[in-house]
């Protein structure tokens, strides 16, 4: 159900309906947390980097990717190569969109997260 869920979202991102996708990685998120199940949760915070991206709010995007992609590395998990270009996709916006060195610090931010800020930051909205 949270992988359906989670390629639901991107097919809403893809179609420009964030409010969508980002309801559904939120929901998904409450229900990898239930379960719990820190691979989907980290894969969530990734997807809601790429919805804020969308969004134009790239400070949390930033923040946000990098905490789903050191959870994801902490847990030793390579994503899909179709999650993988997907996230490809996403950084190079966000690089593109900020200079180097605000990028750079707000992805060191988002390193800097515990899980449990990372997680209250993507369910705050």
């Amino acid at each position: 159900r949270m992988m359906l869920m989670h390629n639901l979202a991107y097919i809403a991102l893809h179609r420009g309906n964030v409010e969508r996708a980002a309801a559904l990685l939120r929901d998904c998120l409450r229900l990898g947390l239930e379960l719990p199940d820190k691979e989907n949760c980290a894969m969530c915070l990734v997807g809601l980097g790429c919805v804020a991206t969308e969004a134009g709010q790239m400070a949390r995007a930033v923040r946000l990717f990098s905490a789903g992609v050191k959870e994801l590395r902490n847990l030793g998990v390579t994503p899909a190569p179709a999650d993988q270009a997907e996230y490809d996709r996403y950084e190079a916006l966000l690089r593109t969109g900020l200079d180097s060195a605000t990028m750079n610090l707000l992805w060191d931010e988002g390193q800097e997260l515990t899980p449990p800020q990372a997680i209250a930051l993507a369910l705050a909205g």
